[in-house]
């Protein structure tokens, strides 16, 4: 019978081994070994919908935006995103 998951576990591989093939094994760091266990981390956890952390990356994104400078990395998008709060509430109280 044929299986998707297992398809999509056989191309996973495939992909992994020819990298190396292709780039050097050198290479091959952990985010290019960790797709060798995507397959199992559905079967554990559920599609890939369900645990994908592309939110989170897309938030980091935005929260990256708001550093200027390396000094005070922290402060700076804490005090940005309160700033941008009191602006938005701010702009609703006037309607």
């Amino acid at each position: 019978m044929f299986s998707m998951r297992g398809y999509a576990d056989e191309l996973l591989h495939q992909f992994v081994a020819d990298y190396a093939q292709v780039y050097c094994q050198e290479l091959v760091n952990s985010n290019v070994h960790s797709l060798l266990h995507v397959m199992e981390d559905v079967e554990k956890f559920g599609d890939m919908g369900t645990i994908s952390a592309y939110d989170f990356e897309a938030r980091l994104h935005d929260i990256r935006q708001l550093v200027r400078t390396g000094r005070y990395s922290l402060a700076q998008p804490v005090n940005r995103i309160f700033k941008l709060q009191r602006v938005e509430a701010n702009r609703l109280k006037q309607y």
